[in-house]
């Protein structure tokens, strides 16, 4: 996570496959609330699909923590275990 004037910018390092197949090719990132439980087979939990290692994210002074969680996609859809990091918006 980094920040700068205009927000937070959530990054992820992409993850190393065994051949071109298994490469990352897109990311999901999954959102949840302070007392919710992490559930990655709730579609409506997902911020955002995309093919960049990072995604920036909107401030909103800092009162809520949620957490974050990243899956990758290889390019037959097929999802990796997520990663989580805590952040507060």
């Amino acid at each position: 996570v980094s920040w700068s004037d205009d927000g937070c910018l959530l990054h992820w390092k992409a993850p190393k496959g065994k051949g071109w197949e298994n490469e990352a090719y897109k990311y999901v990132v999954y959102r949840f609330g302070p007392d919710e439980e992490i559930d990655l087979d709730n579609p409506t939990k997902i911020v955002a699909i995309t093919y960049q290692p990072a995604l920036r994210l909107n401030y909103n002074g800092g009162e809520t923590k949620y957490t974050y969680v990243v899956t990758a996609l290889d390019r037959m859809s097929n999802e990796s275990v997520g990663k989580k990091k805590k952040i507060r918006l």
